[in-house]
């Protein structure tokens, strides 16, 4: 196999020598092979794998004209990223697509993005799987969409795509019209990484919302709490959403904490968020408690709202979740206005 073929050669590309040497062979459990081939100019080196699926009727003589041509291919990348001429490399995204009548069916992967595209597109396997409503065109479904860490609940087309999604500028718009920073400014330069860090908590305060609960028994009310938070304007954030960092859990709640303007802790489950409702009393934090009628995690905790004006319980149906949530999000902000005044109040009388 392969007697013929130099398995390390010199390849002229764009007046440039790239050496091209194939790594390794190897036969794949279903019969394929996978060739990995390094293409090295003086500064700059890639590896490629070109897989071949497995076909009797293909001679070995068109595999290795196949693999001879790819080698060409990879050779010129490699002298167009030495000379500065390579296009840009395509950017992926996380993306979190769900239903926003079932939040907690959710699906993962990887986003793209065309602005040619009026219309973001979803995996078509992804919108059945999930079982995503009717949109507002019946060619279309609604969905929750999760681009990074900015949720959208908006109208999704379902297409047979090589990735689950493809940003479009539908989502572009939204996400410069929703944005809450500033344009940049001259004043931007002078500022240290502790000012720009102290800027950007005030700004995520105007939005930001943590969420708190059972991650288990609970997740499905928390999920539904996230797509009443988005409908209303906010920016909810799950702490189960990020990763596990080099910081304590303490320290990681109390982080998103400081990051937003309110909490909302779903009592109706026993869950460690029992103690995250200690940190939100400790650092002051406007909470939300909101509670199933005749259900609580504990009774620990009830006497918060009897001494604590920045902590209240809101007791709810399930099937009116929703309306609650709203009910709270009006107190939330209300209270958060009254601090506010309250504070600046105080530092006019300092001065």
């Amino acid at each position: 196999m392969m007697s013929n073929m130099n398995t390390k050669k010199i390849i002229q590309k764009l007046e440039l020598e790239v050496t091209s040497e194939i790594v390794s062979i190897e036969n794949l459990a279903n019969g394929s092979r996978a060739v990995r081939v390094k293409s090295s100019g003086p500064s700059h080196t890639q590896e490629n794998v070109m897989t071949v699926a497995p076909n009797p009727a293909c001679p070995e003589e068109q595999f290795e004209s196949d693999l001879e041509a790819f080698r060409d291919r990879m050779a010129e990348e490699v002298a167009k990223a030495e000379l500065g001429i390579a296009p840009q490399p395509r950017e992926y995204w996380h993306v979190v697509v769900a239903n926003p009548e079932k939040p907690e069916q959710r699906a993962l992967g990887i986003a793209s993005w065309d602005p040619r595209l009026e219309r973001t597109l979803v995996w078509k396997e992804f919108c059945d799987l999930l079982e995503l409503p009717p949109g507002r065109d019946p060619s279309l479904r609604s969905a929750v969409l999760q681009v990074i860490g900015k949720k959208f609940i908006v109208d999704v087309k379902p297409a047979n795509i090589s990735i689950p999604c493809v940003v479009g500028r539908d989502l572009f718009m939204l996400a410069i019209s929703d944005s809450a920073t500033p344009s940049p400014s001259l004043a931007d330069l002078f500022l240290d990484g502790t000012a720009r860090a102290y800027q950007a908590q005030k700004r995520a305060k105007a939005k930001t919302v943590l969420i708190i609960g059972s991650y288990k028994k609970g997740i499905a009310r928390l999920r539904q709490i996230e797509v009443s938070l988005v409908q209303l304007g906010y920016e909810p954030v799950l702490l189960a959403d990020y990763p596990e960092g080099t910081e304590s859990l303490e320290a990681k709640m109390a982080s998103f904490v400081m990051l937003s303007a309110f909490v909302i802790y779903e009592g109706s489950f026993p869950s460690g968020a029992i103690d995250e409702l200690h940190i939100c009393k400790d650092m002051r934090a406007v909470t939300a408690i909101l509670q199933e009628k005749g259900r609580a995690a504990t009774l620990m905790q009830q006497d918060y709202a009897v001494d604590l004006t920045f902590m209240r319980f809101f007791e709810y149906d399930p099937e009116q979740l929703d309306q609650t949530v709203r009910q709270a999000t009006a107190w939330a902000e209300q209270t958060g206005t009254e601090r506010k005044r309250a504070y600046e109040a105080a530092h006019q009388r300092d001065r």
